[in-house]
């Protein structure tokens, strides 16, 4: 009898043991998750893709340049997205806090959550305490890079890293992202061949209206108001279909990803902007590095001579179209160029343009004297910022240095052309600091879990490579410029899809290595919710 009692016992804890396996290999999907991922899906098709003219009322401290006073106003690239956003996210809110309540569902640990609530706090902070508060809540009228567009990104970034990323959705994730790229390659090839949408009176009707049709004169190169934002999202989305090339071929048909990967390609030259070509180049180097890690010397050598053969191709082209790209892509040139004397009379060489402070601050389209004085500002106030998109306020347009050497009289600089130091304007250095944390966070954690867990037909290992050389390519061309509303939300829902993929495969990874099963699920502890369970390593 008591044989009889332990051998059910040990059955009963077999039965639970085989339980907690299956629920870590098939975490819970609930219907509303569905969804969830729809409305995500569709925050990335129409946010980068929005363009309607928008007249209002924009009140702010009068300035003597009118392009910033109080009075009406027009935005074509950032109203409607903003509008878009804060519905989405209001809807994706919705159907998360359901989740919470209907399944009692609970917010799962993770390394981004101490430095996402950190910093939803300094930035309430910084905007209780900014000069202009209503321009920090709602952004700078032509922007809309307030803190109403932050927390919103945050939201959806949080949601996204407590939904499911299953196999069907990465597909319908990688076939909308595909599209937006399609439209915004198409646009921007057309405009690059020199013809002017805007003269096309049915166009500045769908662009404006049939009321103000006559304010949509001028040229339609972009979907996100400047080629500079289109270069660096390009350079992003290259990256991910480059990855979905190398490894994805049995998630998605090579024929599209393919297709995908050329658009973004052709995007990203005809953009004509350099700091997207940076951003994509050392994106594919993470990538390439990846790719020797997991197929060796020989595919390596085959990735990167078709990837060569592709870009100089494409490079070609679109260069005998258009000079102007050549000077682009060769933009390095102009900093490592060598000075002979007058006259010849010397063979010793001149000090490099690089060095030579004037150059500095010239470098970039003035950018360096952007970022001197706007670091001069941040000084100003290290701790809690200006408060968002506020820079037009405070930056030294007047000043005769500028005028002269590295900008017209007339330009208005609104924005630092650097996501991060535009970050410590806005909110301070302290928020900055814990941003670069998370940042650095996600790239330690899942750079290692894809080193360390290479089973390279997993489609999730599949997908963090493609989302990691998104984001990184991202990263970088921050350095050149700003997270822009028509680009920013689809980082930030990557980011958190990246993240959910990250937690996914560390919970299946605890029960597929061979240390004994007693220890990985005494290594796991259970919340209970509802009748299922969630779990977080311990």
């Amino acid at each position: 009898m008591r044989k009889a009692t332990m051998a059910k016992k040990r059955k009963n804890k077999s039965n639970e043991i085989d339980k907690g396996k299956n629920d870590l290999i098939s975490p819970d999907i609930y219907p509303v998750d569905t969804y969830i991922q729809y409305s995500f899906l569709l925050a990335l098709f129409l946010i980068p893709l929005a363009v309607r003219l928008k007249l209002g009322i924009f009140i702010s401290p009068f300035i003597s340049i009118g392009t910033i006073s109080t009075g009406m106003q027009a935005s074509f690239f950032s109203y409607y997205k903003w509008i878009i956003l804060i519905i989405l996210t209001i809807i994706i809110t919705s159907l998360f806090v359901y989740k919470m309540l209907k399944h009692k569902y609970l917010i799962r640990a993770s390394y981004v959550n101490l430095p996402i609530v950190v910093l939803v706090i300094i930035i309430l902070l910084s905007t209780l305490l900014a000069d202009y508060k209503m321009v920090a809540l709602t952004g700078y009228y032509d922007q809309h890079n307030g803190v109403i567009t932050f927390l919103c990104c945050f939201i959806l970034m949080i949601i996204a890293a407590n939904t499911p990323f299953t196999e069907k959705f990465g597909r319908r994730l990688t076939l909308v992202l595909g599209a937006v790229t399609l439209l915004m390659a198409s646009l921007s090839l057309v405009n690059y061949l020199g013809i002017n949408l805007t003269q096309n009176n049915t166009v500045r009707i769908l662009l404006a209206g049939r009321e103000h049709a006559e304010y949509a004169h001028g040229f339609l190169s972009s979907t996100l108001g400047n080629q500079n934002y289109s270069s660096g999202l390009a350079a992003a989305l290259f990256c991910y279909f480059a990855a979905m090339l190398i490894w994805g071929r049995k998630l998605i048909h090579p024929v599209f990803t393919l297709l995908f990967a050329v658009a973004a390609l052709s995007l990203l030259l005809t953009s004509l902007s350099s700091s997207g070509i940076v951003a994509a180049f050392i994106g594919v180097i993470g990538l390439v590095l990846i790719a020797g890690y997991d197929f060796g010397i020989k595919k390596l050598l085959l990735i990167i001579s078709a990837t060569m053969v592709a870009g100089v191709l494409l490079f070609l082209s679109f260069a005998y179209l258009n000079p102007q790209l050549s000077g682009e892509v060769h933009f390095w040139k102009q900093y490592i160029s060598i000075n002979q004397p007058a006259g010849g009379e010397s063979a010793e060489k001149s000090p490099v343009n690089l060095l030579q402070q004037t150059d500095w601050l010239a470098a970039g389209s003035g950018r360096g004297y952007i970022w001197a004085n706007t670091i001069e500002l941040i000084a100003d106030k290290p701790l809690l910022g200006h408060g968002a998109n506020t820079l037009a306020y405070y930056f030294p347009h007047n000043n005769p240095e500028k005028n002269q050497n590295f900008m017209a009289s007339r330009t208005i600089v609104d924005k630092p052309h650097n996501a991060c130091l535009g970050f410590a304007f806005d909110f301070g250095i302290i928020a900055l600091l814990f941003l670069l944390y998370l940042f650095c966070s996600h790239l330690f954690h899942n750079g290692r879990q894809i080193i360390l867990f290479r089973s390279l037909h997993e489609p999730e290992r599949v997908y963090q490579i493609a989302m990691l050389g998104f984001l990184l390519a991202y990263w970088i061309q921050g350095l050149f410029n700003d997270f822009v509303i028509g680009s920013a939300p689809l980082h930030w829902i990557l980011l958190g899809l990246a993240i959910s993929i990250y937690h996914s495969r560390t919970e299946k990874n605890l029960i597929s290595t061979d240390w004994p099963t007693k220890n990985k699920i005494s290594s796991i502890k259970f919340l209970q919710v509802g009748t299922k369970s969630t779990y977080t390593a311990s």
